[in-house]
């Protein structure tokens, strides 16, 4: 589980978080992450919940998010 919602964290994603192969949870609203969201996300094929939302992503969600078979829950909004 890893939370870091409402923590005021800018930039993009970091390469190191697609590594976390057991992540289940993955909760990062409320931040000021900017740019895209990696096709390496579909590394992530244990993740059940993930709350991208409230943050300032641009492009398209990746089609690899397909391989996160277990995702149950996805909150998120992608803005310019």
């Amino acid at each position: 589980f890893s939370m870091w919602g409402n923590e005021d964290l800018t930039g993009s994603l970091p390469e190191s978080l697609y590594d976390l192969a057991h992540l289940e949870d993955l909760h990062l609203f409320r931040n000021t992450f900017t740019g895209t969201i990696s096709s390496k996300i579909g590394q992530l094929t244990k993740l059940k919940t993930l709350t991208l939302a409230e943050n300032k992503f641009n492009g398209t969600l990746p089609s690899a998010l397909g391989f996160c078979e277990n995702l149950e829950f996805l909150r998120i909004e992608l803005t310019d």
